[in-house]
Formats: structure tokens, C-alpha cells, sequence
């Protein structure tokens, strides 16, 4: 982990070892990070269902601060969220379900299964209202989940097999995902509803994977199978490529 946040140069990173294959991270109020140890590497899912980690670490010190380790009916968190009070959303792909770690000395575990079967979530994302938006890789749908009524409302993506992975809320409320399977990107609104119109753009990547943006509202996206970084400019409907060396 980094010593600070704005020092990025190799000689101020500290390893801290994991065996669990580290995968989702986020940062709570406390600059503590948390991070997602599904203990397999997901093709896409984990080869086999076991409980797994979820990793609590202090950003000041890079040291280890607690392992949370699932119960029986858990597994393979893979990414997480954290919301307005500090509870950790997960996605469990091999369980197809959503979780809950309410941390502390005695923590609390909620799990609620995606109404798709074997849907394989995989990114989640708050809204500005507190509600959970997550993708579903092998469903081809994106999912809403209302923390509070724990209500499920799922919108099939507009191009069929696209392996929705990586999602991201940008500047302004709109979420945008990254469809791992076609040459696109896509966006939408959220609702209180969960319901919600998906528009899609066509990108230079044939397999964008994570997504994130930029202050200027440019959408960014890595290309694992190419070794590059996609750029997306919304304005102009219009994307480019960066080689990774």
C-alpha cells in the first residue's frame, strides 16, 4: 500500500503478503482500505464454492488491521463497496449473491441471492441514494439492490452475451459499465425504481474489463487481453488507445 496518497514512486510502496489472491479494494472514511480475497482467480467464477476473506487494512502504516473471514454459506468475495455507515457490500460469484460484513468486534454477515441464477455478480457501485448497482457477468444484466427493503430489480444489457464486468458512478450520478465481452461500454441513469434504460457505445476494445472516470468526464477502461488503456470521450462519442509498456 501507499505511504501517502500523493506519493506513487516505487520507493514509498509497502507489501503487505496475502495468500487469498486479492482482487475488489475501497477506501472507508477512515482512510482504512478494505479488500476482496476470493482465495481462487475467477475464469469467471472460482472452480470451487468456499468461504473466503475480506482484508482490513490501515492506509498510514500499511499494516494488516483484521481478516474477516466468511461463515459457512459464504464465498469468493470479489469486489466491494462501502456505504454511508460503513458496512461492506461484496459480490459472490460463485454463491450468486450480494453480502453485507457489518465490522466490528462481533461483525454481522447478510447475504442476499441474486434472483438470476448463476448470474455470477461481479463490480457493485453506490448511488447517490444509497442504493447498491452491481453487473452480472453470465446473467448479462445489470442488477439493482435497495439496502433498505432488500428488493432486487435487474435490466438485461442491450446486446445479449456481453459479460458485463466493471462499473463506475461518475461525476453528476450516471453509472457506466464495461460490457468484457463486445466492443462497447455503457451507461444509464439510476432510478429510485431500478428500473432503467441502458445506452450503449461502441469503443476501439474488444474486452474492456474495469472502468473509472476522470474530473473532465472522459470514461476510462483497461484492456487486459491487450495490454492497453481505453479512453472514452462522451462529448464526441469517440475513444482511443494507450500501449502499456
Amino acid at each position: 500500500f501507499l505511504n501517502s496518497y500523493t506519493s506513487a514512486h516505487a520507493s514509498s510502496v509497502i507489501e503487505v503478503p496475502t495468500q487469498t489472491l486479492p482482487w475488489g479494494i475501497a477506501f472507508d472514511k477512515s482512510s482504512h482500505v478494505w479488500v476482496a480475497e476470493p482465495g481462487c482467480d475467477p475464469a469467471p467464477a472460482c472452480s470451487t464454492t468456499f468461504p473466503a476473506t475480506i482484508g482490513e487494512y490501515n492506509l498510514s502504516n500499511a499494516s494488516l488491521v483484521k481478516n474477516y473471514n466468511e461463515p459457512s454459506g459464504f464465498s469468493s468475495p470479489l469486489f466491494v463497496a462501502i456505504d454511508g455507515s460503513g458496512n461492506i457490500w461484496f459480490t459472490e460469484l460463485n454463491s450468486n449473491a450480494i453480502g453485507e460484513l457489518i465490522p466490528g468486534s462481533s461483525p454481522t454477515w447478510n447475504q442476499w441471492k441474486v434472483p438470476t441464477a448463476n448470474s455470477i455478480p461481479y463490480d457493485l457501485v453506490f448511488d447517490s441514494k444509497g442504493n447498491l448497482w452491481f453487473t452480472e457477468f453470465s446473467g448479462n444484466k445489470i442488477g439493482f439492490f435497495n439496502t433498505s427493503t432488500h428488493a432486487f430489480v435487474e435490466t438485461a444489457t442491450p446486446t445479449a452475451n456481453s459479460h458485463p464486468y466493471g462499473i463506475t458512478r461518475v461525476s453528476g450520478g450516471k453509472i457506466w459499465f464495461a460490457e468484457n465481452n463486445s466492443a462497447k461500454i455503457a451507461s444509464f441513469s439510476p432510478t429510485k425504481s431500478g428500473k432503467v434504460t441502458i445506452s450503449e457505445h461502441s469503443i476501439s476494445a474488444q474486452s474492456p474489463h474495469l472502468i473509472t472516470s476522470d474530473k473532465s468526464g472522459n470514461i476510462w477502461y483497461s484492456e487486459g487481453f491487450a495490454g492497453k488503456i481505453g479512453e472514452f470521450t462522451p462529448g464526441s462519442n469517440t475513444s482511443k488507445d494507450f500501449n502499456v509498456s
